[in-house]
């Protein structure tokens, strides 16, 4: 149920197209990023295995109607929970012995980085502190 006031829609569902690209699998942590005009993006985590994993964006007009659906990292392992940088980047953490971090262009025009200096681990989410530079991990 919603509170009061609320209503909800339903945008994606795993298998089924969403303009033009089938909905990811096991979606996990998720992001909103606004746009210069008006619109939003959605980012969500894809939490497969084996190498099936990664992250995904939906673009919206300024109207709520999605206009884009595509991959912004791919390849990678059990994408649990992630986080949205103050620099308007997805992180996304690999909840995986020997994950890593990784940051993710929200327009899926920038390759992905793999952030090596965060080290390894069976990640979950991340917080950035713009006052000390700091990324916290779970």
């Amino acid at each position: 149920r919603l509170s009061e006031g609320l209503t909800a829609r339903l945008l994606g569902q795993t298998g089924k197209p969403l303009c033009g690209l089938e909905y990811h699998s096991r979606p996990d942590g998720a992001g909103i990023f606004s746009t210069t005009d008006g619109g939003w993006i959605y980012t969500s985590n894809s939490e497969v295995g084996s190498g099936a994993g990664g992250a995904y964006a939906i673009r919206f007009s300024s109207d709520g109607t999605p206009v884009n659906h595509y991959p912004i990292l791919t390849g990678t392992t059990r994408n649990c929970g992630g986080g949205a940088t103050p620099w308007g980047t997805w992180m996304s953490g690999e909840e995986a012995d020997g994950g890593y971090f990784w940051e993710a262009d929200i327009y899926g025009k920038e390759s992905p980085r793999k952030l090596t200096k965060l080290g390894t681990g069976s990640f979950e989410s991340a917080a950035c502190d713009t006052r000390s530079n700091a990324v916290y991990l779970t």
